[in-house]
């Protein structure tokens, strides 16, 4: 457990004295006596104290500059106070804190109200001799006006920075919480366990200013205190920079641990001399499918086939499927040993029944919707011949996530579908509906509509994604592999933005998991004999790493990322 004080800042939106434990599974602050701030308004009072917990993982940042040390934590689980700039880290009880916070915030209402009376009182006080003219009293008052500002400045700073003692506690903190959140090694690593001292007992330390003064005579000791800070100015920027500590302190792993409950992840000597990843850190917006590879368009075209079997659940606008058909009436198929023949005969034609369907994946209504499905049959020299044309219009706004579908029937052994639509997301301002539009197709009728709308939702990495597309029940062959798709790149492990290049693959390698992994195996989707590789390295929880995996003859289709086993 340690103190620290919570100035104004920028950055911060509370001041007051602060207590900071680290317990086993949560951060305990204590906001002694807290008051809001925000940047450019005047200070709210100081409140009376506030004591809340909140678990590591809603740490948000901890970042240090300087002697400050910035908390910010996740506004959904602490809130009015989430973001704090820390100073002055002490074990100290609560009334040396509350003393000098108050010692603080009187020296900066002084830095800003004393410079002006002080210089026009130097300038009027000095005697002719030494200073003549308007000119000469301007340049007095204004060198001691920026002394003045200066020095109380400096005492400002002092008074917040709290010494080498306060560096020490900083950066215990610092350790301590970052082994919790698993940005330090594993324990399991360490090859002896970190030592935990017992916590130091501490007297309450004296309070001299007030026994000596009482509280009567504080104001004059503030008023002195800021017109000797003129004089000794010059003597305290010295002082400061030359016995101030450095930048990094180097602090041993008991002392870090003292006074403070046993941390869960522990800083022995062997977890602290791992190190970090070897590889350049990078961060995955989604993984890596064949679903959305090429682009999202803004309207998808799905096909939903009743007689007649397309190879193809989206249809992308302008392409050719051709269509197959069973025995059911249709034209029968050739016998094994008519192979031959069969090659040069043009594709068998019969009549298709299908319902095409389309969805709005973005943000923006389009006012119709127009497609234009083209039949055709090919004679024995492959020609084109009976293409007949059926026109498809929506007369409506098709909002986000909306869904509207046709009936089509027609002959021909081959389709295509025209759209004069062919906006992709991402383009031009174009943005992806929300994730509810989506979860509203879980009515639709057609079983493809429905799976389409659990691929926009694996697209926007919604957590309900992998629920959605289990809940579709029993689905045709084509769409089973497309359901296996999707719940493959909801996967902790995951790969994204494949770069091809000569002779390997580049990529983003993202551990999802809460672990700390020392290395991952890729394994090729989609192959008869799949390839693998092992990555060996640190693979800290939350955070991705630039992989450049070697190829030897065609890249893969996708990879399926496991752990790797360590005895």
């Amino acid at each position: 457990m340690v103190g620290a004080l919570a100035i104004a800042d920028r950055r911060a939106n509370a001041v007051g004295p602060v207590r900071l434990s680290c317990e086993a599974d949560t951060l305990r602050l204590e906001l002694l006596r807290v008051g809001r701030f925000a940047a450019g308004f005047a200070l709210v009072g100081l409140a009376q104290a506030v004591s809340f917990r909140v678990p590591y993982t809603a740490i948000r940042g901890l970042v240090r500059e300087g002697h400050t040390l910035y908390l910010a934590l996740d506004p959904v689980v602490a809130a009015p106070y989430n973001r704090f700039a820390l100073a002055r880290f002490s074990r100290d009880p609560h009334e040396a804190m509350m003393r000098v916070f108050r010692l603080r915030s009187v020296a900066a209402l002084l830095s800003v109200v004393l410079p002006l009376p002080l210089a026009a009182l130097a300038a009027y006080a000095l005697p002719q001799q030494l200073v003549t003219g308007t000119l000469g009293m301007g340049a007095v008052a204004l060198v001691v006006a920026w002394l003045s500002w200066h020095g109380l400045r400096r005492l400002v700073a002092w008074l917040t920075w709290g010494g080498p003692d306060s560096d020490r506690l900083r950066v215990a903190f610092e350790h301590t919480v970052a082994a919790r959140l698993g940005l330090e090694p594993a324990a399991e690593l360490a090859e002896e366990p970190a030592v935990v001292l017992a916590p130091t007992p501490m007297e309450a330390p004296s309070v001299p200013l007030r026994s000596a003064l009482g509280t009567a005579l504080r104001p004059i000791a503030f008023g002195l205190t800021g017109v000797m800070a003129v004089a000794a100015a010059v003597g305290a920027v010295l002082v400061v920079q030359r016995y101030g500590v450095a930048e990094v302190v180097v602090l041993p792993v008991d002392e870090a641990t003292s006074g403070m409950e046993d941390p869960i992840i522990g800083l022995g000597s062997a977890a602290v001399a791992v190190g970090t990843p070897d590889l350049p850190s990078c961060s995955c917006q989604r993984a890596d499918s064949l679903l959305w590879r090429q682009g999202m368009p803004q309207l998808s075209i799905l096909v939903s086939r009743d007689r007649g079997a397309v190879d193809a659940l989206w249809a992308e606008p302008g392409r050719t499927y051709l269509v197959s058909f069973d025995d059911d009436g249709e034209p029968p198929e050739a016998a094994a040993g008519e192979a031959t023949e069969r090659e040069s005969r043009p594709p068998p034609a019969g009549r298709i029944e299908l319902d095409v369907a389309v969805v709005n994946n973005s943000t923006e209504p389009l006012d119709t919707v127009d497609l234009v499905v083209t039949f055709a049959k090919r004679d024995d020299r492959g020609i084109r011949r009976n293409i007949i044309e059926r026109g498809l219009h929506w007369p409506r706004e098709l909002g986000p996530g909306e869904s509207v579908k046709w009936r089509v029937e027609a002959s021909g052994c081959e389709l295509r579908i025209d759209s004069r639509n062919d906006a992709r997301l991402g383009q031009g301002g174009l943005t992806v509906a929300p994730g509810d539009a989506f979860l509203a197709l879980r009515e639709a009728r057609l079983s493809v509509v429905r799976l389409h709308a659990a691929m926009m939702l694996s697209y926007l990495r919604d957590e309900r994604a992998t629920s959605f597309a289990k809940a579709l029940g029993s689905l045709g062959e084509l769409e089973e592999l497309a359901r296996t798709e999707i719940l493959a790149t909801q996967a902790a492990l995951l790969f994204c933005d494949p770069q091809v290049g000569p002779g390997a693959v580049a990529g983003c390698l993202h551990n999802g998991t809460s672990r700390l992994l020392r290395g991952v195996t890729l394994t090729e989707l989609g192959a008869k004999t799949p390839r693998s590789w092992t990555v060996r390295d640190l693979f800290r929880p939350g955070h991705g790493l630039q992989v450049t995996l070697p190829i030897d003859g065609d890249p893969p289709s996708g990879f399926r990322v496991d752990p790797l086993e360590t005895p």
